[in-house]
């Protein structure tokens, strides 16, 4: 699934594995997975994916930066 993020493409596997590897994830990103929790297009691995990188911000395994 991709998603606009600053008028690049970007899907949730690219966040999810970027975010990962750094610890880190932006505002923007974070706003942009908030919004697309709204859609009803996702499919319940892209859900899934979300879920956990929210998990892991809950845990403080990422940080979110500007």
């Amino acid at each position: 699934m991709q998603l606009k993020l600053l008028f690049q493409p970007i899907t949730i596997s690219e966040i999810l594995s970027h975010s990962s590897s750094s610890g880190l994830i932006t505002h923007k990103q974070r706003s942009t997975l908030m919004s697309a929790l709204l859609e009803d297009w996702l499919t319940e691995e892209d859900r899934a994916a979300i879920d956990r990188l929210f998990y892991a911000l809950r845990r403080g395994w990422l940080k979110i930066v500007d």
